[in-house]
């Protein structure tokens, strides 16, 4: 499974996959443009592969916050990418919708959250 087959896949559904280069932007920068698209983002996924979890942590507390203090609708998913973790990490609370699919790429999972999302 690669990044590509979640790009290739949400491309086909019309959904626009934004994301953020991190490693080129400052901080502040990369924060400010994380703001920008998520309050035009009807639906925020995470990716939580090859990093660590604290770093998906981290991203959905700032989702969070930022969809509370300008009221937006955006739904928020987790999809749980190869390689295999475990179930203690894979946990988080109920209100993400988390899918995983750490053997291979499997859209059922992504459907779930695009039909929540409006995203048909």
């Amino acid at each position: 499974m690669s990044i590509l087959s979640i790009v290739s896949y949400l491309s086909q559904k019309r959904v626009v996959p934004m994301m953020i280069p991190s490693a080129d932007l400052t901080p502040s920068a990369g924060m400010a443009l994380f703001e920008e698209n998520l309050k035009k983002a009807q639906l925020f996924i995470i990716i939580f592969g090859a990093v660590a979890r604290t770093w998906v942590e981290y991203r959905l507390e700032e989702a969070f916050k930022l969809i509370l203090s300008h009221q937006l609708s955006t739904q928020i998913g987790i999809y749980v990418a190869p390689p295999r973790k475990s179930p203690a990490e894979v946990k988080f609370p109920v209100f993400f919708e988390v899918m995983v699919n750490t053997d291979k790429f499997d859209t059922s999972a992504l459907e779930r959250l695009l039909h929540k999302a409006h995203v048909e």
